[in-house]
């Protein structure tokens, strides 16, 4: 808080008295002054602080004007005492100004060093905060530095990752086509095993039923060869019947039909033989033979 005084009102002559004496001559305190001025806290700015010593400086100038002509004007009417009585109290006057106002400036030069120092802390102290608000300025932009290179990063894992995305949707996308073909393949396959399954049944009924053929036709088969078998016996009974007839035929042929024709001794024989080859045949193949009417052939044996 800056202090500086006020004009009062003119003191009596009591205290213009004590005013005048050394031992009153001191700075005044704030209430029991005997000073012209009273004590006055406001904050004061440079320029009013310029304008008050302006002030000061023009009363100065004035005081000094009207002493030049309170001498002029109360030289011949006044006595000495009494102008070295005003002298002495406006020099103690103007001295008391003087004094209030080097009290004053130092007043206000304790304040401004004060300031001064508090703005010098401050500054340090802003100096500080300074380096902190750089270093921290200067980590983050490290930390801005990082993250941008860990975002691109991350923009380029994404980036990546978004084009194995697409080769995955196209992959899906062969997959359906694949599942699709396949299920169609599948329905196709299907459709083959049901298809399939029925021929199996048609075949195992075909099965059952030749199996019943087969059977039957291994017993007419054993029939064929029982009765084949006793066929190729009465054959041989007739084989050997006709052999003997042969021989008697021979013998009665050679004895009686001496003059008989070549010709038809032969085409005996071929008759025996064909019947010969016709009975091997029948052996070989095993088949059934149908029942040879024996009686007929030696009966175009005998005509021959």
């Amino acid at each position: 808080m800056e202090q500086f005084y006020t004009p009062m009102r003119s003191p009596m002559k009591s205290r213009r008295r004590r005013a005048i004496s050394p031992s009153n001559s001191k700075i005044p305190s704030d209430s029991g002054s005997s000073s012209p001025h009273n004590v006055t806290g406001v904050e004061m700015s440079e320029e009013q602080m310029k304008s008050k010593i302006s002030e000061l400086n023009n009363t100065i100038g004035d005081l000094r004007t009207t002493i030049k002509c309170l001498e002029k004007d109360m030289r011949s009417e006044l006595n000495e005492s009494i102008l070295i009585e005003a002298n002495n109290r406006i020099s103690a006057n103007e001295s008391r100004i003087f004094q209030n106002d080097i009290a004053f400036y130092e007043h206000e030069i304790r304040d401004i060093k004060e300031n001064l120092r508090k703005a010098k802390d401050e500054l340090s102290s802003e100096k500080s905060r300074r380096l902190t608000a750089e270093d921290n300025l200067r980590r983050r932009i490290i930390e801005i530095e990082e993250l941008e290179h860990k975002l691109k990063s991350a923009s380029d894992l994404t980036n990546r990752l978004q084009e194995k995305l697409v080769d995955k949707d196209q992959v899906i996308t062969q997959l359906g086509s694949d599942v699709s073909a396949a299920k169609l393949e599948i329905s196709t396959l299907e459709a083959r095993l049901n298809k399939g399954r029925q021929d199996l049944e048609e075949a195992q009924m075909r099965n059952r039923t030749l199996s019943l053929e087969i059977t039957t036709l291994k017993s007419a088969l054993a029939d064929c060869k029982e009765e084949l078998r006793r066929n190729l016996d009465d054959v041989k009974d007739q084989k050997e019947n006709m052999a003997k007839r042969e021989i008697d035929l021979r013998r009665s042929l050679e004895s009686n039909l001496v003059t008989h024709n070549i010709s038809t001794s032969r085409s005996l024989i071929n008759a025996f033989q064909c019947l010969s080859s016709q009975i091997a045949t029948i052996q070989k193949t095993q088949l059934p033979i149908e029942v040879i009417p024996l009686t007929h052939i030696f009966v175009n044996l005998i005509l021959l």
